[in-house]
């Protein structure tokens, strides 16, 4: 902590110093003012984000939420530097007493690649408050991506002692256990798990898919029927089951969880897309192209649609067609990893 304070510069507000409190609108505005961003923020709408936030920092500076809202705004648009900048002007503008600050700086910084940076970030997270649930396990994932499997169980142990029992930390662990084969551990994890939160869909559905890998289907049904219960609207329960289904030859069984998972999901082209090619693999190539072309309507940029499209097409000996929708696909993101794959076959084609 006292490494992370002494590359903090003392706080000094970029817009002035703040408002009396007597000049200060209502308290109720900083409410209004964060519910309001929050709404531009989902309709993309950023510009009109950012100045309700300002707002919020310039009359109540010492309120870490407008900082975590503005940081994320910010690693929503990509602008990592402002996201980075913001997080820092929020921890010194609460004197690093505000560990969701820390904490969201830290998942940053490692989302960035800077390992050791957020290594120290998340650490004065959980200095600043080790109640901190979303610091220890955030933590913890970082170790376990990193490889280092006995650091992140010694933090999940800490989020527990200082916490007490939460199903991240206990579904966690079961998945470690589970990773190593110990299922009956992972089994007696996941309990705990569930158990500090019934409704908590991730924790059936982690579970569900240990029991897969240890072949109890049976009893992984029962748990996908949980994660379904807890969570009726989850897309992913309904896709994850439908595809067990699917590779256990339960084709009508599927089609069914997926048309359920579309009902309840209905602006969702994921679900749309497996459906379309449970139907081409059932030999029904024109129902799976009316359900790619609804798919690739939802949402025009969602790439892996347009080139399970293609794919069939392809497939189908309709070379044209496909090379149109490989076009549709780069046009999206030229860049990524879908992209080189989809560029490989359309110079098969």
């Amino acid at each position: 902590m006292e490494e992370i304070a002494k590359k903090v510069p003392l706080f000094e507000p970029a817009m002035g110093e703040p408002a009396a409190t007597a000049d200060r609108p209502l308290p109720i505005n900083l409410e209004l003012w964060l519910h309001r961003a929050k709404v531009h923020t989902r309709k993309y709408e950023f510009a009109e984000a950012e100045k309700l936030l300002n707002k919020c920092m310039l009359y109540w500076p010492e309120d870490g939420r407008p900082y975590v809202a503005l940081g994320k705004l910010y690693s929503k648009q990509s602008r990592f530097d402002k996201a980075r900048a913001a997080y820092e002007r929020g921890c010194q503008a609460t004197q690093g007493e505000n560990p969701y600050i820390w904490q969201c700086w830290a998942v940053l910084e490692s989302k960035g690649g800077s390992i050791r940076r957020a290594r120290e970030l998340f650490d004065a997270a959980t200095v600043a408050d080790a109640k901190h649930i979303a610091a220890w396990h955030g933590w913890a994932i970082l170790e376990i991506k990193q490889g280092n499997i006995k650091k992140a169980r010694n933090l999940l142990a800490k989020g527990l002692k200082y916490c007490g029992g939460n199903e991240y930390i206990y579904q966690t662990l079961a998945l470690l256990e589970a990773r190593a084969e110990r299922f009956e551990q992972a089994r007696t994890l996941f309990q705990q798990a569930t158990q500090c939160n019934p409704k908590s869909c991730a924790s059936w559905l982690s579970w569900a898919q240990v029991e897969m890998r240890a072949e109890n289907n049976a009893i992984a049904r029962k748990l996908f029927e949980k994660a379904v219960q807890a969570s009726p609207k989850n897309r992913f329960s309904w896709h994850v089951w439908a595809l067990f289904e699917a590779n256990q030859g339960n084709t009508d069984k599927a089609r069914k969880l997926l048309k359920i998972g579309h009902a309840v999901n209905p602006r969702d082209p994921v679900i749309l897309q497996s459906l379309a090619l449970l139907e081409y693999n059932c030999a029904s190539p024109n129902v799976a192209r009316v359900l790619f072309r609804k798919a690739s309507q939802i949402d025009p940029r969602h790439q892996p649609v347009w080139i399970a499209w293609g794919w069939m097409e392809w497939k189908e000996g309709n070379e044209r067609t496909a090379r149109s929708l490989y076009q549709r696909a780069l046009s999206v993101n030229s860049t990524n990893e879908c992209a080189a794959r989809c560029l490989q076959v359309k110079n098969i084609t």
